[in-house]
């Protein structure tokens, strides 16, 4: 899925815990956003939005995982992403709710890539298997009419 249709996923699930969208601080959504584009730091061009307003050593260093990590690989597991950043919720490094947010964002980008042909090792280390249920091609009709619409229904959330 692209990058887009990963960051309205996560609004959507955010919506769908409870979180009010209109509601959210600015920076509670972006730590949300951010999490949705996450996992995605292991391909070259993925993570864009993340890796952009980076000073220009920084934002190399940001391409390292692509390098070191096939696309769809270890980043692409529920058991590495969520608990780094509930931990740093724990530890005082994330302010509440924004590692929340943003382990919800991931989860989400996590799942949804789960549901394209490709999968994911969504227990990696533990199981190493791809799981994957062939529903949405990335890129294809389904996924390009499925941000608007989750973009829509987040924000009629966030109007009742």
């Amino acid at each position: 899925m692209n990058g887009k249709t990963h960051v309205a996923l996560g609004l959507a699930a955010a919506a769908a815990l409870g979180y009010d969208p209109l509601q959210l601080p600015v920076a509670a959504t972006l730590a949300l956003a951010a999490g949705a584009l996450l996992p995605d730091l292991d391909h070259r061009y993925g993570a864009k939005p993340l890796r952009k307003p980076l000073p220009p050593v920084l934002r190399q260093l940001a391409q390292v995982p692509a390098y070191l990590f096939r696309h769809r690989g270890p980043l692409h597991s529920l058991l590495v992403f969520p608990p780094l950043l509930l931990a740093a919720q724990a530890l005082g490094y994330l302010p509440a709710p924004y590692g929340v947010l943003a382990a919800l964002g991931c989860a989400s980008h996590l799942l949804a890539d789960a549901l394209t042909p490709a999968g994911v090792p969504l227990l990696w280390p533990l199981v190493r298997r791809r799981v994957g249920l062939p529903l949405v091609r990335t890129g294809g009709r389904i996924e390009r009419a499925l941000a608007p619409l989750l973009l829509a229904g987040w924000m009629w959330v966030g109007r009742r």
